[in-house]
């Protein structure tokens, strides 16, 4: 699916030489710090609030700005606000459009359905083959008596139409937050779903996550399979993420993600580091920095070359008067001139808002949440660009249609990330990047051309 700047939330069970999870649409996470039951609010008012009108990315192609992507969201009444469970705007329709043979051209389309209390029961979304618009795949969802979602389940179409994938029950505690997420795979052979994937959750006084437990379903009994734990300071900032395998009895760490925070609780820097041969090796740092409103509005990227840390990429962000980005340029590092430059596959990104009246009601705080991959389709190289609400360390996977994993990077991703992955080496076709952070799993469809 090329649903370029919308993001969902899934669950992720990382094992050792493989991703156990195979599919990408999934609610049941948890932000580091963050409890995804929970509705962030400004207070009562009768205000204005502001939601996504449209955004563009422009890609750099060595001499100038070319037309890439873009994308048109359209809204009911007083739907709109950001919706932080699903990362997306609570938007009725959605148009996506990629530029080629001098025309934006209809990629992908997407549509929600909502119940009386404004929540999502329905999401579909459709591909354009050109001339007709074909199902991709359906969710449907359901809530407890609480609004906390209560089941979700997700259909895809390989080919011959939609067809059940899996379905994922969540549990809660008496303080509504999740305490484990069970992910049940179609058999189509027996019509019944099987247990496959579980994760569990606990918690620190404050109601940030603590630890999150991944175990995979081998017929009988549930084997643990891996965790990730998080250490926060004295203002409950995230300092530390761990991430470990269980192999009989014992944890082994694979990566680790640490963070500093300026006295504003501002994270200024993040370094990321892989466990090896029974050492940790520095993969990656990013540095930022913040307006008056704690905004990010400059992010550097450098990266491991094999002997050291060197600059690789730079952003610049601005913000509009509710804190949402209204732009990003990205540039790359240029070795012989020592300094950043604009090179082919930089990209220049726009978002475009528009304010729609509230009156009394709860109005909710604007978040900042982009998940972009451009371009596409790609050639060799791909870029992703993320925006966070929390700092988190991440590992990304490039994998083919049939899930088999080509290549996997660690990374850190914190309020703003930006990552160019080198793609030279793949052969054309259709790919999927994962990008899993802190128990969460963002995906990504992309098209690779020679």
């Amino acid at each position: 699916m090329n649903k370029i700047l919308t993001l969902s939330l899934a669950l992720a069970a990382i094992t050792t030489g493989a991703i156990a999870r195979k599919n990408d649409n999934n609610p049941f996470a948890n932000k580091a710090g963050k409890q995804i039951h929970n509705n962030n609010v400004a207070g009562k008012t009768n205000a204005n609030a502001s939601r996504l009108l449209s955004s563009g990315t422009n890609i750099y192609d060595g001499n100038s700005y070319l037309l890439s992507d873009s994308s048109r969201y359209f809204y009911s009444g007083t739907r709109g606000f950001y919706n932080s469970l699903w990362e997306d705007w609570d938007y009725d329709t959605a148009k996506f459009m990629h530029f080629t043979s001098g025309a934006f051209r209809p990629t992908d389309r997407s549509y929600n359905q909502y119940n009386t209390t404004n929540k999502p029961t329905l999401m579909a979304n459709e591909a354009s083959d050109g001339s007709n618009w074909l199902p991709e795949d359906r969710t449907n969802i359901t809530y407890d008596a609480s609004g906390n979602v209560a089941t979700y389940e997700y259909e895809s179409n390989s080919g011959s139409g939609l067809a059940n994938e899996y379905r994922v029950n969540a549990s809660y505690d008496g303080s509504n937050k999740l305490i484990s997420a069970t992910e049940q795979e179609w058999d189509a052979l027996n019509t019944i779903y099987q247990d496959a994937y579980r994760t569990t959750y606990s918690y620190n006084t404050n109601g940030d996550v603590l630890e999150e437990q991944y175990e995979n379903f081998n017929g009988t009994s549930w084997d643990l399979t891996s965790r990730a734990s998080y250490t926060y300071d004295a203002n409950f900032n995230n300092t530390e993420i761990l991430q470990e395998n269980y192999n009989t009895g014992n944890w082994t760490p694979t990566y680790r993600s640490t963070n500093m925070f300026d006295p504003n609780n501002d994270l200024i820097k993040s370094m990321s580091e892989v466990y090896t041969s029974g050492n940790w090796q520095q993969t990656d740092e990013s540095y930022f920095t913040y307006d008056g409103r704690h905004n990010a509005v400059t992010s550097e990227y450098r990266g491991y070359n094999g002997t050291a840390i060197i600059p690789s990429s730079y952003s610049t962000m601005t913000f509009n008067s509710y804190n949402q980005m209204l732009t990003l340029v990205s540039k790359s590092w240029d070795a012989a001139a020592n300094q950043f430059e604009l090179k082919q596959g930089d990209a220049d990104m726009r978002w475009h808002y528009e304010e729609f009246p509230v009156g009394v009601n709860e109005v909710a705080r604007q978040a900042k949440a982009t998940f972009t991959v451009f371009p596409v389709p790609a050639a060799n190289f791909v870029n992703i660009s993320m925006n966070l609400e929390k700092p988190q360390g991440v590992f990304i996977v490039l994998q083919d249609i049939s899930g088999k994993v080509l290549k996997t990077w660690n990374e850190a991703a914190n309020k703003q990330f930006n990552k160019k992955l080198n793609t030279e080496s793949i052969a054309p076709g259709n790919y999927i990047i994962k990008v899993m952070a802190g128990g969460e799993q963002y995906t990504q469809q992309v098209n690779i051309v020679k």
